[in-house]
């Protein structure tokens, strides 16, 4: 299907000005891998460094650690596995009991790891003074829907079980994750409401990717993008790898979920940008939200493309996006405005 605005040059003629050559840039590092096994892929894309800035020392404690899978008779997790975490706490918490989010990385849910958006969660972690919990879940294709999503699972119910420890508090837990990300913290709250494990109390979920199906007008005008922009032929490939030619349930791809199938989820905030493939699903979805009766915030932001905000974390715009978030974030989680850290890099180079 073809619409007058498509394609390549649409995309990039349209795009903020200050987004063309930061997003060239990534274009002329990846090049062409269509060719590539998912592995040299993700090879390519660990080879894009990001220094990291010494406040993250100097404010936060981070630790890398493994936590166990679950039992249970009613939730189908394996409990022979160990799923890779990376937590974050703020070394002036003390003895207060701060929030908590659980965090989930993009990648097309077929690549990215721990540090994919580890400056993000730092920055999280220091400004909004919370403590974070980043998950390593396993990727398509070598491990399939429901893998990755149970690993989450698994990092939710080690939270709870390890709140008082942790010192946090759980009646102000948010999920929050971006594309891939937003898959699942959307995917996760629902499977919590279903199988008995604690809820959150907000999700963020950041132009997430949640419909398989693909035929939405947004879907069909972001098919030629240059190598590195996430697009329809990458999309379609990603969900191919995650579903393994399995029909999907709505912890899958939330977008399948109806109106009654989303009634009870917390409130849910959610972006996108006017040049992102997965712009119509993710209106359609925050109106299905609404008729659920879930409160929902929704921003669109023109001449902004998948995960661009990353890409230039210094251009006008994504300043704009982040401040959004950063608001919501805490009146969701009732923390007080803080000093930001005087390296404003959120990160780069962060990919659906």
């Amino acid at each position: 299907m073809r619409y007058t605005y498509s394609g390549a040059e649409w995309v990039y003629t349209s795009v903020d000005s200050q987004l063309y050559m930061p997003l060239m840039e990534i274009a002329n590092h990846v090049g062409t891998v269509t060719h590539l096994s998912p592995q040299k892929r993700r090879e390519i894309q660990s080879s894009i460094k990001v220094e990291e800035p010494s406040w993250i020392s100097q404010y936060l404690i981070v630790s890398n650690f493994d936590v166990r899978g679950l039992k249970g008779d009613n939730l189908s997790l394996r409990d022979d596995i160990s799923v890779p975490v990376r937590l974050y706490t703020p070394r002036e918490s003390a003895n207060e009991e701060l929030p908590v989010l659980l965090c989930f990385h993009g990648g097309g849910l077929w690549k990215g790891d721990l540090d994919s958006e580890h400056i993000i969660y730092a920055r999280l972690a220091h400004e909004l003074r919370a403590v974070i919990l980043s998950v390593d879940y396993r990727l398509a294709p070598e491990h399939p829907y429901p893998a990755g999503l149970h690993d989450c699972a698994t990092a939710l119910q080690w939270l709870a079980d390890n709140s008082t420890h942790l010192n946090i508090d759980m009646n102000r837990l948010a999920f929050y994750g971006g594309s891939a990300g937003g898959n699942l913290a959307l995917a996760l709250a629902m499977y919590a409401r279903d199988n008995g494990l604690v809820m959150p109390k907000f999700i963020m979920a950041m132009y997430p990717m949640i419909d398989d199906r693909h035929t939405t007008p947004s879907s069909y005008q972001i098919t030629e993008t240059k190598p590195g922009a996430w697009n329809r032929r990458d999309s379609l490939e990603a969900w191919r790898w995650y579903l393994a030619d399995n029909e999907p349930d709505i912890y899958a791809a939330p977008a399948r979920a109806d109106i009654a199938e989303l009634e009870g989820l917390p409130p849910v905030y959610m972006d996108v940008g006017t040049l992102d493939l997965f712009r119509d699903e993710d209106l359609s979805f925050a109106t299905q939200l609404s008729a659920a009766g879930v409160e929902v915030e929704m921003h669109m932001t023109p001449r902004m493309v998948h995960g661009g905000e990353n890409v230039a974390p210094d251009a006008d715009i994504s300043k704009r996006i982040w401040g959004y978030r950063m608001s919501a974030l805490r009146r969701a989680l009732g923390t007080d405005e803080r000093v930001e850290t005087s390296d404003k890099t959120i990160g780069k180079f962060s990919k659906p």
